[in-house]
């Protein structure tokens, strides 16, 4: 496990640098959209974009499968079967693709005409951008097993030099909107997105033809292996759909019952939500694959001995960026953009929260990915997600808040949480009481002793830039005390504690 354990330590360090850049450019370049779009069609640009969107659940579903049937074969050394499966793979999804395009230009269309809140003027413009978000929506599609096949070999050097290379084409794009004023900024805007989705799209393929050789000579592929995939997917649909409505579907509620100013609101605590859930996101990319390849090897008490780990590191790292930018959402909204939204603190704020539950779950949710028993877990815990819906609508109607929608969210986030845990047991023998010692008791102890001492630290701090500074100091040095005394194993402490005492031999020397 140690070659495993130093390939995802370089493999998270990468994906951080390519994070962090395009944290920092995408926050400044966020101000700049929102204060050139203005409030009005930053939010119509969030809703229309998220109808194209919305039918890309078909994506996330394809795209699980995709990575779990690539990495598999990886792990058990078959090039003809991952060559085979590759290409089946993309078949797939350009057919999907394909079926994508005509619901879009049918239910979409009509929903778009016919339903959203959007003022009469900024109609035409609307239906443009539709059009434009279809065909990037389109790209996403074409991208997925070309980026399956770079993370299951694990070279995560290449994805996050595409990545930086993403943010540093939309950096450029967004500078340009600043200075162009010759057309409508929000159809413009949309446009260079679109151009940024196409280069991006060129760069994976263009890689993965030259690095691997699964990827070179494409065939069809046996009607078998194509009807397995699909029959993956399929499974994997209800859960894919269900995210989708709780992003999209959520948006457009929000849209039916207050407007796009709201959506602006939304748009930003989702671009929040995107920074933070990246955290995480990288280190269980690292990690995703071994999981996958130790349970295509037999070797599941591994695997689930990975899968305790990163779950809590994983809820340690979003919890180290979260505890300073819940306390101080206001002052860092109030140096970050021109004009703030109302409701954009608070919906931040429980979208932090959100992210922290979810961090604890998707480990679970891969490691029963490894298994190929799918089923079970889309069938209880999609409906259950979708049912964010109804009860959001209903809150709505009753004159709730905005805010309701949100904390409806958290809370059924929460229960699948441990409907995905059960699941896991079934099907790869976890046991319960391994999961709240290695993974639930240390990360709630970690939450409220280490959220207590920053909040009493944070009381006797003004908001400004040296004071989030030395709140940043402190809560790193907080985090990193409780990921240590509270997280660590023995093992692992011991390792930590003879990598200190050499450092202090060399220097010593």
């Amino acid at each position: 496990m140690s070659a495993s354990n130093t390939r995802i330590a370089k493999n998270t360090v990468l994906l951080y640098i390519r994070m962090a850049f395009a944290m920092l450019v995408g926050l400044y370049t966020s101000r700049i959209v929102l204060a050139v779009l203005g409030v009005q069609d930053f939010g119509i640009y969030g809703v229309v974009g998220g109808v194209a969107m919305f039918f890309a659940f078909l994506n996330g579903a394809m795209s699980s499968g995709t990575s779990r049937f690539i990495t598999f074969e990886l792990g058990k050394g078959d090039f003809e079967q991952l060559r085979k499966t590759f290409c089946a793979s993309l078949l797939n999804h350009v057919f999907i693709a394909l079926f994508i395009l005509l619901l879009a230009e049918t239910i979409g269309l009509y929903f778009v005409n016919h339903k959203l809140v959007i003022p009469l003027d900024r109609m035409n413009a609307a239906l443009v951008v539709y059009q434009i978000s279809i065909l990037t929506t389109l790209l996403s599609f074409l991208q997925t097993p070309y980026i399956a096949v770079i993370t299951a070999h694990e070279k995560m050097n290449a994805f996050a030099a595409i990545g930086i290379a993403d943010v540093c084409i939309k950096f450029f794009c967004v500078l340009l909107l600043k200075y162009v004023d010759n057309f409508d900024s929000l159809i413009f805007y949309s446009v260079l997105m679109l151009i940024c989705s196409l280069v991006t799209t060129v760069l994976y393929i263009f890689y993965c033809k030259n690095k691997f050789d699964e990827c070179k000579d494409f065939s069809l592929g046996s009607f078998a292996l194509h009807k397995k995939l699909l029959i993956y997917s399929a499974w994997d649909l209800l859960g894919g759909f269900s995210g989708i409505a709780q992003g999209q579907g959520l948006n457009i509620l929000l849209n039916l019952f207050f407007g796009p100013v709201v959506n602006a609101a939304r748009g930003i605590s989702v671009q929040i939500q995107g920074a933070l859930g990246q955290f995480t996101g990288n280190f269980i990319m690292s990690v995703r694959p071994q999981i996958i390849k130790l349970y295509a090897e037999g070797k599941t008490d591994t695997m689930l001995k990975l899968t305790y780990s990163s779950a809590k590191y994983g809820f340690a790292l979003i919890f180290l960026i979260s505890l300073p930018i819940f306390f101080e959402m206001d002052y860092i909204l109030s140096l970050w953009l021109v004009e703030t939204p109302k409701h954009t603190a608070n919906f931040c704020r429980i979208v932090i929260l959100i992210n922290l539950v979810n961090t604890l779950r998707w480990p679970f949710i891969y490691a029963i990915h490894a298994t190929g028993h799918i089923q079970l877990g889309n069938l209880v815990c999609g409906p259950i997600l979708i049912a964010v819906l109804p009860l959001s609508y209903v809150s709505l109607k009753m004159g709730y808040t905005p805010e309701s929608v949100f904390f409806a969210t958290l809370a059924i986030n929460f229960l699948v949480q441990f409907i995905e845990i059960s699941i896991t047991k079934r099907y790869a023998g976890l046991k319960w009481k391994d999961y709240f010692r290695c993974t639930c008791l240390p990360s709630m102890l970690h939450f409220v002793i280490v959220g207590l001492l920053f909040y009493y630290i944070h009381r006797n701090i003004e908001s400004s830039l040296l004071g989030l500074f030395v709140l940043c100091v402190c809560c790193s040095f907080l985090n990193g005390a409780g990921a240590y005394f509270l997280l660590a194993s023995e093992d692992t402490k011991f390792k930590v504690r003879a990598k200190i005492a050499g450092l202090r031999r060399r220097i010593n020397e």
